[in-house]
């Protein structure tokens, strides 16, 4: 999203013209109002289409999120890129297909982005790990199950009472790149969530996870807002490793206001590429769990 962001005002006066088709994944993203919250909340200015039948997906093959197709004036497309990185080379294409089109980049002498690299630390361990994305609906679980990956959760339980709410119980030994929910929850296709009011963060999501950041994705289907406690070894989080929209409270806790539908959160962590647990905890009955890549939730309430 920056470098889109960047390339909008860089280059949106020589002729470049941005349209977002924003094919979902979840349900909730298909929601016309969220969508709009959205593109207001990350100040996207360019026209954004909704593509919930994925009409538009299937008539370019697609098979990533994300993905970008510069298309030239004559409406050819000329470059395609699928995922994160690339950006130099992109921005070159786009001013390439502008001067195309009449632009004049004879005085441009701004550089090229750089791609982020990997971490020095990741590539100095032999036996570093990084926690891959997971999920906490059974649709998605069983699926890996199936292919034999061993599922996003390890607990047995889980799959044999979904669309209800059933109580989980963690191991004692807690595998790494795994969710493990304790307490009163309901599995549905795509997400977990709380299945019960409860006051004092005895149910919970914790996952033992490898990473340099943590993100999630949170949803309440009431609207209403809730609470979820996050601590990682035990320990809150603090200022100096706390996402932009976790709040440390008064005394120490580390917290995020959850206040609408596909709310995401994120932490740093020290760069260490070797498992290490975190949980979090809710406070409302609702908890609309979807762990993004290598991280995990622990709510209470």
């Amino acid at each position: 999203m920056p470098f889109l962001k960047q390339w909008y005002s860089k280059y949106q006066d020589d002729g470049l013209v941005i349209l977002g088709v924003h094919s979902p994944e979840f349900d909730f993203e298909k929601e016309l109002d969220n969508v709009v919250m959205a593109t207001k909340d990350y100040s996207i200015s360019w026209p954004v289409a909704l593509d919930n039948n994925f009409i538009t997906w299937r008539s370019y093959s697609n098979r990533f999120w994300p993905a970008k197709y510069l298309i030239d004036k004559d409406g050819v497309v000329r470059y395609t890129h699928f995922g994160e990185g690339r950006y130099a080379e992109t921005e070159e294409m786009i001013r390439k297909l502008l001067v195309e089109a009449g632009a004049d980049f004879s005085g441009e002498t701004s550089a090229l982005p750089v791609d982020p690299t990997i971490d020095p630390t990741y590539r100095a361990d032999r036996n570093a790990e990084v926690t891959r994305e997971l999920y906490a609906g059974y649709e998605r679980g069983r699926s890996d199950v199936l292919y034999g990956r061993g599922g996003y959760v390890l607990q047995e339980d889980y799959y044999k009472e979904v669309d209800a709410v059933m109580g989980l119980v963690a191991p004692d030994e807690l595998e790494p790149h795994a969710v493990y929910l304790n307490g009163e929850w309901r599995v549905g296709p795509e997400s977990a969530k709380h299945g019960r009011m409860s006051m004092n963060y005895e149910d919970y999501l914790t996952l033992v996870y490898s990473a340099r950041s943590v993100n999630a994705v949170l949803t309440s289907d009431s609207g209403e807002p809730y609470k979820v406690r996050i601590t990682v070894n035990g320990d809150y989080l603090t200022e100096d490793n706390k996402g932009t929209d976790i709040t440390i409270g008064s005394d120490g806790e580390s917290y995020l206001l959850v206040t609408g539908h596909g709310c995401t959160t994120s932490w740093k962590t020290h760069p260490t590429f070797a498992p290490k647990p975190f949980e979090g905890l809710p406070i409302r009955p609702i908890l609309g769990c979807l762990p993004s890549p290598s991280g995990s939730i622990k709510k209470a309430g």
